[in-house]
């Protein structure tokens, strides 16, 4: 039976749950993630539970913040003068944005509040300083 090794390319269920129950994360069942096991665009945790699962395994594993999306930091929630937006922008508090700062430097954030002059957002992960319990079962496996 095939077992997951680095470079493998699989195709996964994926399910995040946050502490209290709320879904963060869900890929569709029609839709399974595919990835190349040690490519890196899966937390590494992840990655590494992933090694030597057969296909119709499940696992369940529980990221802290540190071994996750990371702590929360109150230096990425900045405030941004509404003067750097187009006149045609139109924000509302809890929309996702992404803004260009000088040079090549591109964030996402979350918009928290807004005033006349400016909108501050909260540039961390939306999932940093939160435990995420992650399920996930393994669809296929190829070998290249």
């Amino acid at each position: 039976m095939d077992k997951v090794t680095k470079g493998t390319t699989v195709d996964i269920f994926l399910e995040g749950t946050l502490e209290d129950g709320t879904l963060c994360f869900k890929s569709e069942k029609d839709h399974p993630l595919t990835v190349i096991v040690g490519e890196g665009k899966l937390l590494a945790p992840l990655e590494h539970e992933l090694i030597d699962m057969a296909v119709g395994e499940s696992k369940t594993i529980t990221l802290s913040p540190e071994k996750g999306f990371g702590q929360h930091n109150e230096d990425l929630v900045m405030k941004v003068p509404k003067k750097n937006f187009t006149s045609e922008f139109n924000p509302e508090i809890g929309a996702r944005i992404a803004v260009d700062f000088s040079g090549d430097k591109h964030l996402v954030g979350t918009i928290l509040e807004i005033t006349d002059e400016t909108l501050t957002i909260d540039f961390n992960h939306p999932l940093a300083g939160k435990t995420v319990h992650f399920t996930f079962t393994v669809i296929s496996i190829k070998n290249e």
